[in-house]
């Protein structure tokens, strides 16, 4: 009974053993086959992560966390209208995590550490241009006494006073109101030689008017003669005698105009100053004694009376002055009382702080 029992329990430890031997076999298949698993795994892993480790080194728990960070950066500009420029970068990072499975008692953890950069550039610039011209005006041209006189004489003498003041120019205007041929041989002042400025005589038969304009730098102070010798008949005639104080010296004359001829109510003549602040002057008759103007806008009305005397009265003469306040051409006109035929001519004085 004994040895039947005992036989019953060495064939059950036989089994036993036979089961456990099997067992392990197929423990160690299973470990194998895991190990191979976790090498292909990890294997995989290490590649992607640029390390490499041994299937036996992770004998439990194996997590592998790997993160990529791409950073795209983007930059963009605003102009704004004072010329500000601003460039801003922004950053956007893409993550991506892989994680494996575990199974025993070590574990591994490797790291990817993911950098991002921020750069901002700012640049301002401001450019302003400013321009501005300004026109300062100086002391004008004074006009002061002005002296009229009408004659028949071939030669005249007029009673003048030559003024006070400083830079100072005398200017005679000489009107004909009944020939064209009649000239001025000369004028003088306290003895000393006018300069001719400008003469104008009507051209178109039977218009028998004629300006003619002289100019002294410098005339004697206090009352003197103004002497104007003319060649020709005796006949109306007329001239008007204006001081002026603050000329140019050396180069007092701006400007003349060529004249003018017409027969209408506006006589007019154009004359293109060079300097501004000149004095300009005009000089114009017409055929009628009676027949009086007016000056056009801007200027100062110097004379207007009638030309000769006694029984050989005919025509008038007139005289204007005016400021240029700019450079270039301007127009010296006259409105009459009725249509005559005229002629008109004009000098400009030069300013002596232009």
């Amino acid at each position: 009974m004994a040895e039947e029992i005992k036989y019953e329990i060495d064939d059950f430890s036989g089994g036993l053993n036979r089961k456990v031997s099997t067992f392990q076999q197929k423990k160690n298949e299973v470990y194998s086959a895991l190990n191979a698993t976790f090498n292909t795994i990890i294997g995989g892993v290490s590649k992607r992560l640029g390390i490499r480790k041994k299937g036996s080194d992770i004998a439990a728990t194996t997590s592998t966390s790997t993160t990529t960070s791409t950073t795209t950066t983007s930059t963009s500009s605003s102009t704004s209208s004072s010329s500000s420029t601003t460039t801003s970068t922004s950053t956007t990072t893409t993550s991506t995590t892989t994680t494996s499975t575990s199974t025993t008692t070590t574990s591994s953890s490797t790291t990817t550490t993911s950098t991002s950069t921020s750069t901002t550039t700012s640049t301002s610039t401001s450019s302003s241009t400013s321009t501005s011209t300004t026109t300062t005006f100086v002391t004008s041209i004074q006009v002061g006494t002005v002296t009229t006189e009408a004659f028949n004489d071939v030669d005249k003498t007029i009673s003048h006073d030559g003024g006070s003041g400083t830079n100072r120019l005398l200017v005679v205007c000489v009107h004909f109101g009944a020939s064209t041929t009649n000239e001025v041989t000369s004028i003088t002042y306290a003895g000393t030689n006018l300069t001719k400025a400008v003469a104008k005589a009507a051209t178109n038969p039977p218009r028998n008017v004629k300006s003619e304009i002289w100019y002294l730098v410098a005339p004697s102070t206090g009352t003197n003669d103004v002497v104007i010798a003319i060649s020709g008949s005796t006949n109306a005639k007329g001239a008007t005698i204006i001081n002026l104080t603050g000329v140019h010296q050396t180069s007092p004359l701006d400007a003349t105009s060529a004249g003018a001829e017409g027969s209408s109510t506006t006589p007019s003549t154009d004359i293109t100053t060079v300097n501004v602040q000149s004095m300009i002057i005009d000089c114009a008759e017409c055929e009628d004694n009676a027949v009086t103007g007016t000056a056009g806008s801007g200027q100062t009305e110097r004379s207007d009376f009638g030309l000769g005397t006694g029984g050989a009265v005919q025509g008038r003469g007139y005289t204007s002055t005016e400021e240029a306040q700019s450079v270039g051409a301007i127009t010296m006109n006259w409105t009459l009382s009725s249509t005559q035929d005229w002629v008109t001519a004009a000098a400009a004085f030069r300013n002596v702080n232009v």
